[in-house]
């Protein structure tokens, strides 16, 4: 469940996080935290205010936010007794786009392939399941063929079907040539190659699918719409413990990189335990040519 921080639907980019109205108060053994009036104390705890650094190629992505778990260790979790609430869902609908879009630019790069396998008119699946069995027999085919070749099969899949014709996207290391991969017999695949950019976005894109849509009376995440290879680096980050939740608007970037201003977010969210509201700040830094 992570840290149960939900989207406030007052969130706002304007920087400062809730200046002059977060204060952060310490006592011994006691951590006291203001917060809009509303008030968490916590005895004996590791400060909840952290800061998580993934250091991937020539990249650094940073998030800069509250916790209410770190510091707690293994916690054997009970099992689902309830539906998932809708913030509790937009919560895990973020946290999923972030880390495919970690996910995808850790393990690829300019060159790799991103195909979109479409199907004929007369020969589109019936349902979600039909599309997931052809889609399960096709990358057996690429797995062989890679296997074949003598490379690793490296990829990330995603179906989508939500008001659109049914299509599978894939995003997959390069190492074998087009002209020996399997041909797809449904229909006519869009070839693309990613371009030389330091952050490419097709990890969130691949991930909007997955997210949490009514389909036919049911949920969509209640089958599998997306699936990625088990040798994928799995990005993992450093934890450092911040003294408060105040923090410049503008971040310094590190020695050798430089902010991608594009990736700058200050937003507050909404504890969902408790309603009580927090800053966030996330951000890219690139390494510098």
């Amino acid at each position: 469940m992570g840290d149960g921080l939900g989207e406030a639907g007052a969130a706002g980019r304007s920087g400062a996080p809730l200046a002059g109205r977060s204060r952060y108060f310490s006592t011994v053994g006691n951590f006291i935290f203001s917060t809009v009036g509303k008030s968490v104390q916590r005895k004996g705890e590791n400060l909840p205010w952290i800061k998580k650094e993934y250091r991937i190629k020539n990249f650094i992505y940073v998030e800069r936010t509250f916790s209410t778990r770190y510091g707690k260790g293994w916690v054997c979790r009970n099992p689902n007794e309830k539906e998932t609430s809708e913030k509790a869902a937009r919560v895990n609908d973020r946290r999923k786009i972030k880390y495919m879009g970690l996910l995808a630019n850790a393990n690829f790069g300019e060159g790799d392939y991103f195909v979109t396998y479409t199907f004929k008119r007369e020969l589109r699946p019936a349902c979600l399941d039909d599309c997931r069995e052809i889609w399960r027999k096709y990358l057996r085919k690429l797995r062989d063929a890679y296997k074949k070749a003598g490379q690793p099969f490296k990829y990330m899949w995603c179906i989508e079907s939500e008001n659109c014709a049914m299509h599978i996207h894939m995003l997959f290391n390069s190492d074998v040539p087009l002209r020996s991969l399997p041909p797809w017999p449904y229909g006519n695949p869009k070839i693309e190659l990613l371009d030389d950019r330091k952050w490419h976005s097709i990890g969130e894109y691949i991930s909007k699918e997955n997210h949490r849509k009514k389909r036919d009376g049911e949920q969509a995440h209640t089958k599998k719409t997306m699936g990625t290879s088990r040798n994928l680096i799995r990005p993992q980050p450093k934890v450092t413990v911040l003294v408060s939740g105040r923090w410049p608007e503008k971040p310094r970037a590190p020695k050798g990189y430089y902010l991608d201003e594009s990736s700058l977010e200050n937003v507050v969210y909404e504890n969902t335990f408790n309603g009580a509201m927090f800053p966030c700040q996330t951000c890219r830094f690139i390494k510098k040519e």
